[in-house]
């Protein structure tokens, strides 16, 4: 699947094609019959109007996406945080198996 950067490039580029064809068109326009012009015009007008649709529902996706990405990074911080507390418990257990280790290799004292 493109990324967001190659979709929109790839729009930039059909917008500037579609901006050259529509000069391209009135320029034969100016010079074909009213019949022809107006033809050419509707065509026109018809891949703008797809472009814009496009367009519009590049911009719907892009605030889906960032509403996903808002919902990912909370996510984190709440993993983090948890991840965080865990560390901390396994720092505490660590503390007390090294005291459990301590006591059972340590010889006993020869005054019993």
């Amino acid at each position: 699947m493109p990324t967001q950067e190659e979709r929109l490039a790839t729009l930039e580029r059909k917008v500037a094609s579609l901006e050259l064809e529509l000069l391209y068109e009135q320029r034969k326009a100016e010079e074909s019959t009213p019949s022809e012009r107006s033809y050419n015009l509707n065509e026109v007008n018809h891949h703008l109007t797809m472009l814009l649709g496009i367009a519009s529902g590049q911009e719907r996706d892009m605030k889906i996406i960032k509403s996903d990405l808002s919902a990912i990074k909370n996510s984190q911080a709440s993993l983090e945080q948890r991840f965080m507390a865990l560390e901390q418990r396994f720092m505490g257990v660590e503390g007390k198996l090294e005291q459990v280790v301590q006591l059972l290799t340590t010889p006993p004292s020869a005054d019993n």
